[in-house]
């Protein structure tokens, strides 16, 4: 269903993005690479969204080690180090993983320590409540004359 990833390197870093929700299919492959006990945890989500994107995130997680580690996606040994960042024991791979509004995305390198984030894209409304809060009346009409930002695959 999903491709095998490229070999992992110290030279480069990773990144696969998916969207959510997935078709049935597509999220029924990635709780096929889960342990029972992950199962078991994403089955008491409340909400089914959240539920198939912590499906998905880990899905994916253990898509790629599976084939960087040439092993089974349910014998991955992961592990939480600081702040539940996920890792392998023993193993030079080093991950990272971040999901929200609909979207989950996954670093992967060799040797190197990562982060990566990714945030929903809040509506101008946002920033005009704080302009009108915190900026003078000056500044608060200034940043409202500005051209709304271009068009962009927005999260």
């Amino acid at each position: 269903m999903f491709s095998p990833p490229p070999e992992l390197s110290p030279r480069w870093i990773d990144l696969w993005l998916l969207p959510t929700p997935l078709s049935g299919d597509e999220v029924s492959y990635f709780e096929s690479l889960l342990t029972a006990e992950e199962t078991e945890r994403f089955a008491r989500f409340r909400f089914a969204e959240k539920r198939n994107e912590a499906i998905v995130s880990r899905g994916l997680l253990r898509h790629v080690l599976s084939f960087a580690l040439k092993t089974p996606a349910q014998q991955v040994a992961l592990t939480l180090g600081v702040n539940g960042k996920p890792g392998v024991a023993g193993s030079r791979i080093r991950v990272n993983l971040s999901h929200t509004a609909g979207r989950v995305l996954l670093a992967a390198t060799l040797d190197h320590e990562l982060g990566v984030d990714i945030e929903r894209i809040r509506e101008r409304t946002c920033c005009e409540d704080l302009a009108r809060r915190y900026f003078t009346p000056g500044e608060h009409a200034g940043i409202m004359a500005l051209p709304a930002a271009p068009a962009v695959d927005r999260l």
